[in-house]
């Protein structure tokens, strides 16, 4: 369960624990390690009315989006039935827009990833900047420029930062802004410095035309 977040996790061990409760601590023990492949490959073989328990429905729905299926996720987690504990009603809603979301239902997906859940920050910064992502499929460009503004003048220390800056740097080409575009360019450029050769980070640097100054501040980044 390493990399949940503590909501997330402890509605992993709800369903874990109901698993076993229910006498499938073969899948429970599969899903505890790890192995979300062959814990779905068991789910599958579940008769239909103990694969359709909403707990069960949840894991799977859960387990499918973390093995990059988001389209057979979207359909398992488009309902949170009342009879889940609340922390599982909330993780699920969350799960389903996400999955939403990379399924290319972004119109249904972005209401609820911009959504006031009690969220933690790390679990925010994920939805918003999936939020961002339907805005650009969506043809809203300015509405994901103000988000991405929003994400990467914080959270410095964050790994995704990097990555979402140079997303706002083609944005703003596209609204033919070419200084904000450099200036996004230079701060990824700058900020993702790394021992190792980081190509989505490297080919910024026609666009950021940085300074001597800066170089030596990269330079003395990497050091």
């Amino acid at each position: 369960m390493r990399g949940f977040s503590f909501a997330a996790s402890v509605a992993l061990l709800l369903s874990i624990t109901a698993l076993a409760d229910k006498g499938l601590s073969g899948i429970a023990a599969l899903v505890r390690t790890g192995q979300n492949g062959k814990a779905l490959a068991e789910i599958a073989q579940l008769p239909e009315e103990q694969r359709q328990a909403d707990r069960v429905r949840y894991l799977e729905g859960r387990l499918s989006l973390e093995e990059g299926r988001p389209c057979e996720a979207m359909v398992l987690l488009a309902r949170s039935p009342s009879t889940l504990p609340a922390a599982i009603r909330a993780e699920s809603t969350r799960l389903w827009a996400q999955a939403a979301a990379q399924c290319g239902a972004c119109g249904q997906a972005r209401p609820v990833l911009l959504s006031t859940l009690p969220l933690e920050p790390s679990d925010v910064r994920q939805d918003r900047s999936l939020a961002a992502e339907c805005a650009v499929e969506l043809g809203e460009l300015q509405a994901a420029v103000k988000e991405l503004e929003a994400l990467t003048s914080r959270n410095r220390n964050w790994p995704r930062r990097v990555a979402l800056l140079a997303r706002l740097s083609d944005l703003y080409l596209e609204l033919d802004r070419a200084e904000d575009a450099r200036v996004a360019a230079l701060e990824a450029w700058t900020s993702g410095a790394q021992p190792t050769h980081d190509p989505v980070v490297e080919a910024l640097e026609p666009r950021a035309m940085p300074s001597d100054e800066d170089r030596i501040a990269r330079a003395e980044a990497l050091m």
